[in-house]
């Protein structure tokens, strides 16, 4: 059965509305209000969205590799950037060591001390791979502002694998 989502901005009273079992009389109430809507009687605003081919939701990652990452590389993200060092690191910045796994672990524990970036995503780490992984599902996180980097030895895939969510645009009727 396919499914559709409404959501209805009015002035009118929504306590109109009674309990679930009487849904014959919800049904009148509602065919009555946009009936009101649809010839201009009441002032609102009337979102349609289909749920039935929805996938199901999943949250957009976007991984960085570790290849030649050299100090004073920098990787941002959400407007934030984050800094190889060799010495000892600060706020913002991860130390580099000659082993990817320690070096991508590095990077996972500043990007997830950052309060914007740690806001956003979670960040975690296997053999020198980092992946970055939104803290909301849905489409809109492969549309996300790019990843940047400063060194051609950091491979890095942009957001992807975002699915359901806001993927359906609404269909709005303002009267």
């Amino acid at each position: 059965m396919a499914s559709l989502v409404l959501t209805i901005k009015t002035s009118k009273d929504p306590t109109v509305f009674k309990q679930a079992s009487q849904d014959r009389e919800n049904l009148n109430r509602l065919i009555n209000l946009l009936s009101g809507v649809n010839i201009g009687a009441i002032q609102a605003t009337v979102d349609v969205q289909s749920a039935s081919d929805d996938p199901v939701a999943a949250y957009a990652t976007a991984t960085i590799t570790y290849a030649s990452i050299a100090n004073l590389d920098t990787i941002t993200l959400f407007g934030e950037t984050l800094t190889c060092v060799t010495g000892t690191p600060s706020t913002d910045e991860f130390k580099k060591l000659t082993d990817a796994t320690v070096t991508a672990a590095n990077l996972v524990t500043a990007a997830n001390a950052n309060e914007v970036i740690s806001s956003l995503c979670t960040a975690s780490s296997a053999a020198g791979v980092v992946t970055f992984t939104l803290k909301t599902k849905g489409i809109v996180g492969n549309y996300l502002a790019d990843i940047t980097k400063s060194s051609s030895g950091i491979a890095l895939v942009q957001w992807a694998n975002g699915t359901g969510g806001a993927q359906n645009s609404a269909v709005s009727i303002a009267r």
